[in-house]
């Protein structure tokens, strides 16, 4: 007879505390019976499962608060270990020994993951306590997991011997010629066609639209030098992975033939060279009035939603007032417009920038034999090698699902414990790159270690901007190939001239602007108007609870969404904003236009 093998430790003391969780959240919650089981300097940061948005909380009485006030409108039951993900594990995070664990539980329009770090304690009647949680919307009730696993129904042609092929029906779906989609996705980069491939899957009819003549063309047009920083495994797409055989990094060519395949096999209806002119909402018809320009035509369009998809930076160039530049005698240009240094070789150029553009344009320059590159510094940049970057994604190479890599991060991101994580990660990255710091700062250039020491992270996610990943333009400024000269020194232009305070003088062919875009808001004032732009506010950046404003979360106009990121973080929070349009399409969740039902839980 076969004995029964033993349960691990791991899992039994996860169990117990998911056990006693439930226990005391179910039903009417046990103030008491919660605070004993987080310990004082608790973190909890929710996706969507319980308060409807991105938030998180620090604290174990305000976390507890928070936790109680949530329950009356998503009812979570049913807590149970969830046996889809990884079993619970000792793990080591943030210098930190915990027992982490997956669970599930149901909540009133679906279903939800957590995730839960667990340390000892000898006084809680479970052994442990909790130091952070994660709760994450997983599925909407009725349809099909964003997870994938199980394929559709259907056999690809017509058993009625009728004429409805499946190329006819793509055809048609794809025209919206006589029906409106319910959601319209502006903007056709990783964050659109994440967001329609989850819609899709949940049967949400959707558009995606976008200026470009051809899918991927917002990787393929721009400039020759520009180089992904992430690994592949980092960058995957939901439910097509990239084939094993993919370089290391992707060449941005590559990656936009990709996005190309990616649009065709999953049945994203795409519409290119359609510009989003402006939109205005109906409040009685709960829809938009969209004006689009497709091909030179005029379309009016009324999604139920509207999600702007087009970067957590805007379209609009940011253009800096330099003293003189419009009596500049050459050539001046934005980052967005420069494709190939090969334009300038043998010619005297200006770089205006210090970040990932400017190094890469720099560097571009350099390679195609400009007579001399010079970097015009405005502010402190924060450089890491390449190396040094990726260490900060290294649980994508463990070999865990990415879905689950995914999950683990977000938790990690919880304001209080991603600073110390960042700062560690910087210190140890500082002291790796010592020496290219170091010839850096010899070379002129203005280094920082971002917003309070965390490094090149935090100024991604709150600027989109200000560090470099070093892929060689480092070297031309260490080798003095590159010049750099401190903006607070110019005292203006002057023919084909830079002239400095101090009276030095430089001279240019041309200045290529690399100052990257104004931050979304300009463009919603222009495209949407005064009124929507001031009701919402900000997009991007930090909020007070260090979650990102207005971006894959509700805004405060009823139908309006915004949507950026990396490829890992739209992976990541894509199939959360496609599960609350779903569950708000169908009734399953208020809209979160009536926003007096998520005030207990905000």
């Amino acid at each position: 007879m076969t004995e029964r093998a033993e349960t691990p430790p791991e899992t039994r003391i996860a169990a117990q505390w998911i056990a006693a969780f439930g226990n005391a959240l179910e039903g009417e919650p046990d103030e008491s019976a919660l605070l004993r089981l987080f310990i004082d300097d608790s973190h909890w940061r929710d996706l969507v499962a319980l308060t409807w948005d991105t938030r998180q909380v620090s604290g174990r009485s305000e976390l507890v608060d928070r936790l109680i006030s949530s329950t009356e409108w998503a009812t979570p039951r049913n807590f149970r270990l969830a046996p889809g993900y990884s079993a619970p594990s000792r793990q080591s995070r943030t210098r930190r020994e915990v027992i982490e664990a997956f669970f599930e539980f149901d909540v009133a329009y679906g279903s939800a993951v957590g995730l839960v770090r667990l340390i000892p304690d000898d006084q809680s009647s479970t052994g442990v306590r909790a130091w952070m949680l994660l709760t994450q919307i997983e599925s909407v009730a009725g349809s099909p997991s964003v997870r994938g696993g199980e394929r559709p129904g259907g056999v690809g042609y017509d058993k009625q011997g009728g004429r409805v092929t499946w190329a006819s029906r793509r055809a048609w779906k794809q025209a919206f010629a006589d029906r409106e989609p319910d959601v319209l996705i502006v903007g056709g980069g990783q964050a659109g066609v994440m967001l329609a491939a989850h819609l899709n899957r949940l049967g949400v009819d959707n558009l995606v639209v976008d200026t470009h003549a051809r899918v991927g063309d917002n990787w393929r047009t721009r400039y020759d030098s520009l180089q992904l920083h992430n690994q592949t495994h980092v960058v995957q797409f939901p439910y097509l992975p990239f084939p094993s055989i993919f370089p290391e990094y992707i060449p941005k060519d590559k990656l936009a033939n990709w996005f190309e395949d990616y649009v065709d096999a999953l049945e994203i209806n795409f519409w290119t060279s359609t510009s989003f002119i402006g939109a205005r909402y109906d409040a009685d018809s709960a829809r938009w009035n969209v004006e689009l320009n497709q091909d030179g035509q005029s379309r009016t369009l009324h999604p139920r939603h509207l999600v702007m998809t087009t970067g957590g930076t805007g379209v609009v160039p940011n253009i800096p007032d330099l003293p003189g530049i419009e009596s500049f005698s050459g050539a001046v240009l934005h980052s967005k417009d420069f494709v190939s240094g090969s334009e300038y070789s043998g010619k005297r150029v200006l770089v205006v920038g210090a970040g990932t553009s400017a190094h890469d344009i720099a560097y571009n320059l350099d390679l195609h034999g400009a007579a001399g590159v010079t970097m015009l510094q405005r502010g402190a940049v924060t450089v890491t090698s390449l190396e040094s970057a990726n260490d900060i994604f290294g649980l994508y190479s463990t070999g865990i699902p990415v879905l689950e890599a995914d999950t683990i991060s977000a938790l990690g991101w919880v304001g209080p414990v991603q600073r110390e994580t960042l700062q560690a990660a910087t210190k140890r990255n500082n002291e790796r790159d010592r020496d290219l710091l170091a010839g850096l700062t010899a070379g002129g250039l203005r280094l920082d270690d971002g917003e309070d020491h965390t490094g090149w992270v935090r100024k991604f996610i709150s600027r989109g901007g200000g560090y470099y990943i070093d892929v060689g333009g480092s070297q031309l400024i260490i080798d003095g190939r590159v010049k750099v000269l401190q903006a607070d020194g110019v005292d203006r232009f002057e023919g084909s001239q830079l002239i400095m305070c101090e009276g030095a003088s430089h001279d240019f062919d041309a200045v290529i602007m690399a100052t990257g875009f104004k931050n979304q808001e300009t463009a919603t004032r222009e495209q949407l108007g005064e009124q929507i732009a001031d009701r919402i506010g900000r997009i991007g950046g930090y909020d007070e609870e260090r979650e990102v404003k207005n971006t894959w979360r509700p805004t405060a106009q009823p139908g309006l969404w915004f949507g950026s990121g990396s490829f890992q973080y739209c992976r990541t929070f894509s199939p959360l904003l496609a599960m609350q349009l779903r569950a708000e399409l169908s009734g399953l969740a208020p809209s979160h236009s009536d926003r007096s039902v998520f005030q207990a839980a905000n």
